[in-house]
């Protein structure tokens, strides 16, 4: 189970500021995107970067996975995965109301699902 949470962790933890990277460099002006869309999704830069940090401790502890790092393993995971569910959640819901294309849904429910296994991986090694 450890490892499937450091794998989970790690590919969040990668992909996250790899989006920003590429978002960044890009030129927004010319995007079919409702006005505010930029504002809307750079508000989400400092958000993203913390939980990818969050999943970054969050694999560490698993992989080394004794005694207190398994505790603390557990409060990063779960506070990764409630970040993952709320900020992909608002997204979809943004998406939603702003008619998104169809690759727009496709990368929150990615993401929402990724938290709720997160969540149950922690969840399942709990009660394991």
């Amino acid at each position: 189970m450890t490892v499937g949470i450091a794998a989970l962790s790690l590919l969040w933890a990668v992909i996250i500021p790899a989006y920003w990277a590429m978002w960044l460099r890009g030129d927004h002006a010319g995007d079919a995107h409702p006005p505010g869309y930029v504002a809307h999704e750079r508000a989400f830069l400092l958000p993203d970067l913390t939980l990818s940090l969050l999943l970054w401790v969050t694999a560490i502890l698993a992989l080394r996975g004794s005694g207190s790092s398994s505790g603390a393993m557990m409060v990063t995971g779960l506070t990764a995965g409630g970040m993952m569910l709320f900020l992909g959640l608002i997204d979809l819901s943004y998406d939603l109301g702003q008619g998104a294309r169809a690759r727009d849904y496709a990368g929150d429910v990615l993401l929402v699902g990724s938290a709720c296994a997160l969540v149950g991986l922690i969840a399942a090694g709990a009660v394991a």
